[in-house]
């Protein structure tokens, strides 16, 4: 059987990026990719008819910075444009709440101390009080380092994010607003045949080189599951100056979890 590469992660650093572009040291990247994915799941779930077709973040010291790629953008700005501010506001408190559940500041930072003390030591004989290389601490030192790490929780378990909504000017030429739709339509008990063909179609009218769609699963409630996929125009996958968009989704119905597969080949990219 062929061996699969993900398209995207494929042309990382050639054509595509990363969706997330931060720095972090080894401690602390876990935590961090964590809280991306629970961003991007609690937007996902919130804003279902906004049709989000990507989420890019940005960190910097003390903020987040949160692009939402929609082909509705007026869902997230609303008539008085408050729903914004009410937004960051919720992302806020939301992500501190994450936070103080998966993250306790001052654990790992005793911890850090406790490993730093280890590696200076030269033996255990630094932590006996009877001992001639016994390092006391004075208590004006002790203050310094209390207050320091409470200031370093504060400023950790408080997020300042910083949202920007952008609409996209033709969506039809994005991989995850076409999934999205399609999986709208495949959850209404659609004939996934005629939602295959109305896909391509509106995809067609935008102009885009290439389209390849692909559906898994008990399609029209069929007691066994196949695999029904169709193409038209070039889809290069193997050309890495080409520009692919890629997503992939799931739809539940009421015979089981459908996959639907989706690539746009937008023409080459000459870098």
């Amino acid at each position: 059987m062929g061996q699969k590469v993900h398209p995207l992660g494929f042309r990382l650093g050639i054509t595509k990026k990363h969706k997330s572009q931060w720095f972090a040291k080894t401690g602390k990247y876990p935590q961090l990719v964590l809280e991306d994915y629970f961003v991007r799941k609690l937007l996902m779930k919130k804003f279902l008819d906004a049709g989000i077709e990507s989420i890019k973040i940005e960190r910097t010291l003390n903020q987040i910075k949160v692009e939402i790629y929609a082909a509705r953008a007026n869902i997230f700005i609303g008539r008085d444009k408050k729903n914004l501010d009410q937004l960051r506001e919720l992302l806020e408190k939301k992500l501190q709440i994450y936070r103080a559940r998966n993250f306790n500041v001052l654990n790992v930072s005793n911890f850090a101390n406790s490993q730093i003390q280890s590696k200076l030591a030269c033996s255990t004989a630094i932590f006996k009080k009877n001992s001639e290389f016994y390092l006391e601490a004075s208590k004006s030192s002790r203050v310094q380092n209390k207050n320091k790490t409470l200031e370093i929780a504060q400023s950790i378990n408080s997020p300042k994010i910083s949202i920007h909504i952008i609409k996209l000017l033709n969506p039809d030429t994005k991989a995850g607003f076409v999934a999205d739709s399609l999986v709208e339509r495949l959850e209404k008990r659609g004939s996934f045949r005629q939602a295959m063909k109305t896909a391509i179609r509106r995809c067609q009218r935008a102009n885009v080189k290439g389209i390849k769609i692909q559906v898994s699963g008990r399609l029209n409630g069929a007691e066994i599951a196949r695999t029904e996929w169709i193409r038209e125009g070039r889809v290069p996958l193997q050309t890495l100056r080409a520009n692919i968009d890629y997503s992939h989704k799931t739809a539940k119905t009421i015979y089981g979890i459908l996959g639907v597969k989706i690539w746009i080949f937008n023409g080459e990219i000459n870098t």
